[in-house]
């Protein structure tokens, strides 16, 4: 798969808009990707962002977030805030309307995660994507199967 650059910022940015409380920080944002595209996956056959995923301890991790997190920063799209909490993102672009960069079955799946998962704190995401199969049956620190994501059924 390749990365749809423009999708996984505007993924970025919806999730930023319809989901940024005081629960999003970087490993909950992991987990939203994480959901976005292993469901979509599981349903169409193919991710939104075309990323990759590592096991890691704390769950499923995009190979190429970060990258795409300091672009949007870098475009002024985002602001990235570091302190004692760790890191978390403020919406810069008021006037976002990305919504218009999907497609209505993606949308739809955007607004199941945001209402499942807004008010949900990062060791729910955590333990929940533990016991799910793609992070379960993978090696640590080894790239996730998209082929196991027929075992998520939180969505």
């Amino acid at each position: 798969m390749a990365i749809n650059e423009d999708k996984y910022i505007n993924a970025l940015l919806y999730f930023l808009k319809y989901c940024n409380n005081k629960f999003l920080g970087k490993t909950k944002l992991n987990k939203l990707f994480y959901y976005l595209d292993f469901v979509y996956y599981r349903d169409n056959g193919i991710s939104i962002t075309g990323d990759e995923y590592m096991k890691r301890p704390y769950g499923p991790c995009p190979v190429s977030l970060q990258t795409i997190l300091n672009k949007a920063n870098i475009q002024r799209k985002i602001n990235i805030i570091e302190d004692k909490q760790g890191e978390h993102y403020e919406l810069l672009d008021k006037s976002f309307d990305g919504e218009k960069k999907f497609r209505p079955n993606e949308i739809e799946l955007f607004n199941k995660i945001v209402e499942k998962f807004r008010d949900k704190d990062t060791n729910y995401m955590v333990a929940l994507t533990h016991t799910e199969a793609p992070w379960f049956y993978s090696e640590m620190n080894c790239k996730i199967d998209y082929n196991l994501s027929s075992d998520i059924d939180i969505l």
